[in-house]
């Protein structure tokens, strides 16, 4: 028969990975007041299973739980105040984010960094590969041009085409991911070929494509309407939103939008619809 969970090793495992008792609940497929007994010594005795479950959400080995084997070494990384200013609509994002994947929002900010290297190095790699396309079709149009020398010409690509595409290798070697970098001229020069950097800037398309496909399967998951070195426009987990306005269309929008700091929600109204919807509508109000 296995051991007890020890409550104070329960609470010093979720104490460190900053969660609350409702969060470890659902991760681990158990009632809120079991945890809150088990942490409190009021449930001596609990089965392996809920120790399986607590382990696995806790992302540690069941025996951490029952003091069979010695917690995971602590190594604490310096920490320190950083005052940056968002937009509302970002912070009410982190807190949907955080409620969709049960996580922390510290986590998320965390990992900011981390995913947005992810991507520009993604972004970066996709216009290396498109660049090489670009040139492989540019070979074969004047290959294929020398071929007819009645209609001279035909295959070799303009200046203005020449001049992007050396523009283009010059900004991914520099890993410029908004292609701040290409002089408007010779954007300009390609006629109506030419794109806004200000809206189809690559990076923001890269991103606005990965929205599509990852909302295929989660409708109104996220969508990017505008990226540009000052700024992104979002929309991140609609679903969630319009979760927490109890369906209300408009409500959630105004959510979405940042017209209401979801931050400042007192936390227990997660749990309680009525006062939840009557505190946005306040809020909304204002």
């Amino acid at each position: 028969m296995a051991l007890p969970i020890r409550p104070e090793l329960l609470r010093e495992l979720r104490r460190r990975q900053g969660l609350r008792l409702h969060t470890l609940a659902e991760r681990a497929g158990i009632s809120k007041d079991s945890v809150w007994r088990i942490e409190n010594g009021m449930q001596p005795g609990n089965r392996e299973d809920t120790q399986r479950r607590l382990a696995r959400a806790l992302g540690v080995e069941p025996g951490m739980l029952t003091g069979e084997r010695p917690l995971p070494e602590v190594v604490e990384a310096p920490r320190g105040r950083w005052t940056v200013e968002i937009s509302q609509a970002a912070r009410n994002a982190a807190v949907l984010a955080a409620r969709r994947y049960r996580v922390s929002e510290p986590l998320i900010v965390e990992l900011a960094p981390l995913l947005f290297v992810l991507a520009a190095e993604e972004s970066l790699g996709r216009r290396r590969a498109l660049l090489a396309e670009l040139e492989t079709a540019l070979a074969k149009a004047t290959e294929a041009g020398e071929q007819m020398p009645h209609l001279a010409g035909i295959g070799e690509a303009s200046e203005p085409v020449h001049a992007a595409v050396v523009a283009e290798e010059k900004s991914v070697s520099a890993r410029d991911v908004f292609a701040q970098d290409l002089d408007p001229d010779t954007i300009a020069a390609l006629g109506d070929g030419g794109g806004d950097l200000g809206t189809d800037n690559p990076f923001a398309v890269f991103l606005a494509e990965n929205a599509r496909r990852a909302s295929i399967g989660a409708p109104n998951l996220a969508a990017v309407t505008r990226l540009t070195p000052s700024g992104v426009t979002a929309l991140l987990c609609g679903g969630e939103a319009l979760e927490a306005a109890g369906g209300d269309a408009a409500l959630a929008q105004a959510v979405l939008d940042g017209r209401i700091a979801l931050a400042e929600m007192p936390r227990a109204l997660w749990q309680d619809q009525a006062a939840r919807l009557e505190w946005l509508q306040s809020q909304l109000k204002k």
